[in-house]
């Protein structure tokens, strides 16, 4: 079963399936629909959303170099903002989408300063949705552990980036033994149980793809659940241009999201290199699931991080997830709105007449300038 286009292997599966019997049936029906695409011809109708992305809060306690909203190009560099969504809109969230039972993915800025994530993950548990939280780790103590785990979270993604130097070093301070006791601190309190599911997750960059072999080990001392290993999302400053002007001339407009993506800097990454690392790693005998975000043959990571061209052929995903932004906004990517929770009802935005329009054209284009390295467009990957 695919949960946001990744692989998520039998074994943890069964539990999964006995623990959300009926959000795994829904499942079934949304890795249909986007093996066979057939919506594309529903004039940019989508039946339901498949995932919601919901960026709790823009506040993070971590100044990350790789970050697109405070890293070295982020769009809050200068300018931070402190919008995060109240309890309250999240439960009418929750409410107008929980029969199409779509995956819940929470994240951030850093998900648990806002006190709303945990009674979140408790209310949306209740309404039979599984659940997915991404964090930095650094909050995870005791207390907020077993918060998690009481409200029944079903996935939860730490991110590393490498050893201690390195990983410090990104983070823009030292922070590498609170994320790892995070780590231990959940796999502690859940005892003998299977969830949440711990995923350990290295975004690849130029500071780190060296050492990767680092992140493995340390996956391996931690006993996560599985090492997810994550090729960058970054554009140089022509795509982005390009994006701006297309975007500018089709729909009036175009978000400053993808300012952040900036980063030339990734491109000097030796795709030889990495693609011999990741081949060693892959090879090795490991306790956990490994997953490369994406899996490239040598041919396509050399492409990815030395060509500004696609190697997928379609974006599907506005078809299927949306994100909904701190401050009550809905989008299906690049940061283009097509409504707000707190005046409308999100099912009541996810086919409006925006909606469609953005879908419709997509459908024509294949994909947009800015989609070439976004994990979304690889929805259909394989």
């Amino acid at each position: 079963m695919k949960i946001l286009g990744r692989e998520i292997k039998i074994n943890k599966i069964i539990p999964l399936l006995h623990r959300n019997p009926y959000a795994s049936v829904i499942g079934v029906i949304n890795n249909i629909r986007q093996r066979t695409f057939f919506e594309r011809h529903l004039g940019g109708h989508s039946l339901f959303p498949s995932a919601i992305a919901i960026e709790i809060t823009y506040l993070c306690n971590l100044r990350c170099k790789t970050c697109w909203f405070y890293g070295n190009s982020g769009i809050f560099k200068k300018h931070s903002s402190s919008e995060s969504l109240d309890f309250e809109s999240l439960k009418k969230l929750i409410d107008n989408v929980a029969k199409y039972s779509p995956y819940i993915y929470l994240t951030g800025g850093e998900p648990l300063i806002n006190k709303a994530t945990t009674p979140t993950i408790q209310y949306a548990k209740k309404k039979g949705l599984v659940v997915g939280l991404v964090t930095n780790g650094t909050l995870l103590n005791k207390e907020n552990a077993e918060k998690l785990i009481q409200a029944n979270l079903d996935f939860i993604t730490i991110s590393l980036d490498g050893n201690e130097k390195t990983h410090d070093y990104l983070r823009g301070q030292t922070c590498f033994k609170n994320t790892t006791q995070g780590i231990k601190n959940i796999i502690e309190m859940r005892k003998k149980s299977k969830f949440p599911v711990i995923t350990l997750n290295c975004t690849i960059s130029d500071y780190n793809y060296k050492n990767l072999n680092d992140v493995f080990e340390i996956a391996e001392e931690l006993q996560v659940d599985i090492l997810a290993l994550q090729h960058p999302c970054f554009l140089q400053k022509q795509t982005i241009k390009n994006h701006h002007n297309m975007f500018s001339k089709i729909f009036g407009k175009s978000n400053n999201l993808i300012d952040g993506y900036e980063n030339d800097l990734a491109s000097k990454i030796d795709p030889d290199l990495l693609y011999k690392i990741l081949s060693e790693i892959k090879n090795k005998n490991k306790s956990f699931d490994l997953r490369l975000y994406q899996d490239f043959s040598q041919g396509d990571m050399s492409t990815y991080y030395k060509k500004e061209k696609a190697i997928n052929h379609r974006c599907i995903s506005p078809w299927f997830s949306a994100v909904v932004k701190p401050n009550g906004d809905v989008t299906p990517c690049l940061g283009e709105v097509m409504g707000n929770i707190k005046s409308d009802s999100f099912m009541s935005i996810w086919n409006n007449k925006k909606f469609k329009n953005f879908r419709k054209v997509l459908n024509n284009a294949r994909f947009f300038p800015a989609c070439i390295r976004c994990c979304g467009f690889f929805l259909n990957w394989r």
